[in-house]
């Protein structure tokens, strides 16, 4: 159940009482007496004023005593965020009005913001909030092997115990706030053209504190233990030299050769010339932002530099350096309207890592569309590693911790290829066609983590029929998967079998059916079933005939431009694998977006 919290302390401290004249900005004074102003109307709003007056010292007096309570970092970290932001929009509000500028120029009004509150793409702001619940269902606690004793028994009465508890509730909001040629200086001639911004920042909240330990939630709640709050980016940029240069300092993120998440700056200059060409140069340096204090905040560096050596190609070659050398090349080339192509190459240190192609074709005339990929792993190696999941082997030692961060070093290279063909029909429908390969180089029968599979699927996709708004998507899909098969060492005992096999599922046929109706892009409501018969091993079983089957149901509703609800509803049955005695899952998700 959800718990009621106290009232919070607010940490803007109390303000005088003032009362500023606005003349200068506005053209007159927003407090004294109106010229046609009668003697009781003027007593009635000094009345008016002094009950302000004096609440406002009330809560202030409250507010500066009123003691943090546990459980309330969230709330207040987010009402700090919001009386920033509104602070800033009013001094930025403020700035824009009493700035000089060209006498023809029309100040914004409150009816011009209504229509355009970016203010012509200057300002944008989203705040998004999410709640989810989930209901579980359990059966009796099964066990999957022969053998059970006492202590097999009296751990399956403490999980029951455990598991009487069968909800979950969980909040996650998001704010963030940027600005564009918002702050621009009265003379744009000089070495500094403006200043924009970035704010944003995350909150998890834990409505029903799930204990730590529960098996029956920690699978799938994602915010366990109570409140979190995380600072997602906190900087500024400055436009200089006629926009040719710029300078981000703060906590920003940046796609180089990984996706980077620091504390630091970074400069882009624009506007250079090679051959002829344009040429763009990305240089950071910082410390690693991170929400975790297992992950080491070691400083890194790096940069990227874009080059567009003819019409439609653009290159791009980016390093980072973090605990390793991680190094991205890649190529795109647009070929006309129809088709584009991306090669992509990385590296890591001096093993390769892998090698990526991917290929768009479209023709409207024929109503063709392909797309396909090929990605390669190109070797193994210990030190393969992302920014959030994994260490390297050179990091300190402390700093280690592969079977936490799930270290990439077990996979083999390998092979995949993927193609999907889209057909249209009619001005209706259209028939789909795909299918992807996995091959490992040097596949071993005794490798349960490394196996080759196949998939395929085909299917039949509408717009717009038989009426205006409905469409839909059924796909039929197909995979098989080489799992090593289980060996007995001794064929009398079928109990006693080595420990080389594989876990999963070995073979699927799966049903995939959308349908949404939408109506003039303001609501849309719509369901997805998906239907699955498939088998499972493991080293004690080899099982066939399973079914499971999933639905899921959402409505949208967009009242205005700027402000979208959603209420979706996910059903999921067969757990049996994951855990013995689940039995199904619901879930109610209701969402709130507010963005422009």
């Amino acid at each position: 159940m959800s718990r009621s919290l106290p009232p919070q302390p607010c940490f803007w401290p109390p303000r005088p009482v003032l009362e500023p004249d606005f003349r200068a900005c506005f053209g007159r004074s927003s407090v004294g007496p109106r010229p046609s102003e009668s003697a009781p109307d003027k007593a009635r709003r000094r009345r008016r004023y002094s009950r302000r007056v004096s609440a406002r010292r009330r809560n202030a007096v409250w507010r500066t005593c009123s003691r943090p309570k546990p459980g309330g970092l969230l709330k207040q970290a987010l009402r700090l965020a919001a009386r920033l932001a509104g602070l800033f929009a009013f001094l930025a509000a403020l700035f824009l009005s009493c700035r000089p500028g060209p006498a023809e120029e029309k100040k914004p009004g409150a009816a011009e913001l209504w229509k355009d509150p970016t203010l012509k793409g200057k300002l944008h702001l989203t705040y998004r909030a999410a709640y989810q619940a989930q209901f579980f269902r359990f059966g009796r606690f099964r066990f999957n092997f022969p053998d059970i004793d006492p202590a097999d028994r009296q751990f399956a009465a403490e999980l029951e115990d455990r598991r009487r508890r069968n909800q979950d509730h969980d909040l996650d909001q998001y704010f963030a706030v940027r600005t564009h040629d918002l702050i621009v200086p009265a003379t744009q001639s000089g070495w500094c053209q403006g200043l924009d911004t970035e704010f944003s920042i995350r909150g998890f909240t834990d409505l029903d504190g799930t204990a730590a330990g529960n098996e029956s939630l920690g699978a799938y709640d994602r915010f366990p233990g109570g409140d979190q709050a995380q600072l997602g980016a906190l900087n500024f940029k400055a436009l200089l030299l006629q926009r040719h240069l710029e300078f981000t300092g703060g906590r920003q993120y940046f796609e180089g050769a990984e996706y980077v998440h620091f504390d630091g700056g970074r400069i882009h200059v624009r506007g250079l010339g090679l051959f002829d060409r344009p040429v763009e140069i990305d240089a950071f340096a910082g410390a690693r932002a991170t929400y975790f204090p297992s992950v080491s905040r070691t400083g890194l560096y790096g940069g990227a530099l874009k080059y567009f050596p003819a019409q439609g190609t653009e290159f791009e070659f980016a390093d980072v350096y973090y605990l390793d050398n991680s190094l991205k090349a890649s190529l795109l080339q647009r070929l006309g309207p129809l088709a584009s192509m991306q090669l992509l190459y990385r590296q890591v240190n001096e093993h390769p890592e892998s090698a990526q192609l991917e290929a768009v074709f479209q023709e409207s005339g024929w109503g063709l569309e392909a797309r396909g990929s090929y990605y390669g792993r190109l070797g193994r190696s210990s030190n393969d590693f992302t920014f959030d999941y994994t260490f390297s082997e050179r990091a300190p030692v402390e700093d280690r911790d592969h079977d936490r961060h799930f270290n990439l070093g077990e996979i083999d290279p390998y092979d995949e290829a993927s193609l999907e063909v889209r057909q249209e029909i009619t001005g209706s429908f259209g028939l789909l066609l795909g299918g992807t390969g996995h091959w490992v180089r040097g596949r071993s029968d005794r490798d349960a983590y490394n196996s080759d599979w196949r998939e395929v699927w085909g299917g039949l996709d509408s717009l717009h029929f038989p009426w205006e708004g409905l469409t839909g998507r059924a796909v039929i899909r197909y995979l098989d998967t080489d799992l090593p098969r289980r060996q007995y060492y001794d064929r009398d005992d079928p109990r006693f079998i080595s420990d080389v096999t594989g876990d999963g599922e070995p073979r699927f046929v799966g049903l995939e059916a959308r349908l949404e109706q939408d109506w003039a892009r303001k609501v849309a409501v719509g369901t997805a079933v998906e239907l699955r018969n498939y088998e499972y091993s493991n080293r004690f079983a080899d099982l066939a005939g399973l079914n499971a089957w999933a639905l899921q149901a959402h409505v949208r509703w967009r009242p205005m431009s700027i402000l979208s609800f959603l209420i979706a509803y996910d059903y999921e049955k067969d757990y049996r694998f994951l855990n013995p005695d689940f039995k199904e899952l619901h879930a109610l998700k209701a969402q709130v977006l507010i963005s422009w």
